[in-house]
């Protein structure tokens, strides 16, 4: 990545069916993308997590965007879980969150058995199956992707609310209303 953004920060163009597969009118993704090199953090020294990440996901990965694919979620979102957890199914974050796909027990307990001794949160194909369905819920409730990944990250309800208090759904402004606003709880 380093190299790509260069000195100049080079700017990257998608594609057409990237940019519809994320916004339909593609006004938001347009601008994310042109500006993303601005709040890509690059962090060096860390390619060894990712390459034990993307081990312990080889075996799940194309079962997994099979069923994100199912869900009518794109494919390649299943890979997520790089995000959430670095893909580590046993991952415990400060907030409580449990599995590759960063469960909490509330969330997690609508389409995965949490109880004591069973914790389908752990189990990578489960929690990817009930991520899936939770964002293609997501998807629904607020409309476009770039949106269901912000509320799957920060909380439903607390997204609809900046959504509410600011008076728009494009994710741009809504950033911009406030950068802690949309950071997760507990960071």
């Amino acid at each position: 990545i380093k190299e790509r953004l260069g000195a100049k920060r080079a700017r990257y163009r998608p594609s057409r069916v990237t940019l519809n597969a994320y916004d339909p009118n593609r006004k938001v993704a347009r601008r994310l993308v042109r500006t993303a090199h601005r709040h890509v953090r690059i962090v060096e020294g860390r390619r060894d997590k990712l390459e034990e990440a993307y081990t312990r996901a080889a075996p799940h990965l194309a079962r997994l965007e099979k069923i994100f694919a199912g869900a009518g979620v794109p494919g390649e979102v299943a890979k997520l879980a790089f995000v959430e957890s670095l893909f580590r199914p046993g991952a415990v974050s400060r907030s409580g969150a449990v599995g590759a796909y960063q469960f909490m027990a509330p969330t997690g307990r609508q389409w995965l058995l949490i109880e004591e001794g069973i914790d389908e949160r752990k189990d990578p194909e489960r929690s990817g199956w009930a991520a899936a369905q939770y964002l293609s819920a997501l998807k629904r409730r607020f409309g476009n992707w770039a949106l269901a990944l912000t509320a799957y990250n920060t909380g439903p309800t607390r997204l609809a609310r900046l959504i509410q208090r600011h008076k728009t759904r494009d994710l741009d402004r809504l950033a911009r209303g406030g950068r802690s606003a949309l950071q997760p709880l507990g960071q």
